[in-house]
């Protein structure tokens, strides 16, 4: 009998559902609360939202995703983009071990990026964590990323929303920069040198880690759920956009009113003083 297609319940990060899981934590005042048991090293596009399900059903809560950065405690990309500048730029401290307990120490599994970027220093900061590797066909792979997410991380309205995000120091004001950095310093820009990356990035998590410890799994087997199919993963971002869009131009009211009400305010009183 062949293979069937497991079903599953919705995604943590469907379209429409995803704000339930919005937090506003400063993982740098956190510590490591529950054991660092999975690390799921394949990069994005290799069915790490589908394996990030599938852990959380089986009970290793929390599960880290790009998604958890992006949507659901945009905070922590303001830790990944410190630890992204400091790894390719040289910019302040290494991540160490005491580091990421800050930033995933709520956390017994991660997968995607931004801490698939941190394969080899995550894989010595937890010697007790066995190590899975999603892949697919390398090909197949960088036209699922050249379609989604780059058109929107690059777009020039998503560049505007990060903007308004920056000028109103809005929460989620790193995002976009902790993902231009990842494709243009981790891929070392992604259209010219994605699959070498790629390739690169694999084999040298083979050569580190012991097979004992290690467990490869190609998105193309069966059974296995499907969580972060393209069509989804563009809704999330325009969602995403959208919520950015409406807390930046919230606040731009509020200062708009807070300036003109100061304004009538000083208006008046001048008013009355003559």
């Amino acid at each position: 009998m062949g293979a069937m297609k497991t079903t599953m319940s919705p995604s943590p990060t469907s379209p429409g559902t995803w704000q339930t899981r919005v937090t506003n934590i400063n993982r740098r005042h956190c510590q490591r609360a529950v054991p660092m048991r999975v690390l799921v090293l394949g990069l994005s596009r290799t069915g790490t939202n589908s394996l990030r399900i599938a852990l959380e059903q089986l009970g290793y809560t929390s599960t880290d995703h790009g998604f958890a950065a992006t949507l659901e405690n945009t905070r922590d990309c303001e830790m990944w983009l410190a630890a992204l500048r400091a790894k390719f730029e040289g910019t302040g401290q290494s991540f160490r071990r005491s580091e990421f307990d800050q930033v995933l120490g709520h956390c017994q599994a991660v997968t995607d990026i931004p801490a698939a970027c941190f394969a080899a220093e995550l894989i010595r900061a937890y010697p007790e964590a066995k190590v899975v590797l999603t892949n697919r066909d390398v090909d197949d792979w960088q036209a699922s990323v050249m379609q989604t997410p780059i058109p929107q991380i690059y777009s020039p309205y998503g560049a505007f929303i990060a903007l308004l995000a920056t000028l109103c120091r809005s929460h989620s004001r790193w995002s976009r920069s902790t993902f231009i950095l990842i494709f243009e310093r981790f891929y070392q820009g992604f259209a010219q040198n994605g699959k070498a990356v790629y390739q690169a990035h694999y084999k040298s998590i083979r050569t580190m880690v012991p097979k004992e410890r290690l467990l490869e799994y190609h998105v193309k087997y069966d059974p296995f759920p499907s969580g972060n199919e393209g069509e989804v993963t563009q809704r999330l971002i325009a969602e995403l956009v959208a919520v950015e869009a409406r807390q930046a131009f919230r606040r731009i009211a509020v200062a708009g009113l807070l300036l003109f009400g100061g304004y009538f305010t000083w208006l008046a009183m001048a008013w009355v003083a003559t």
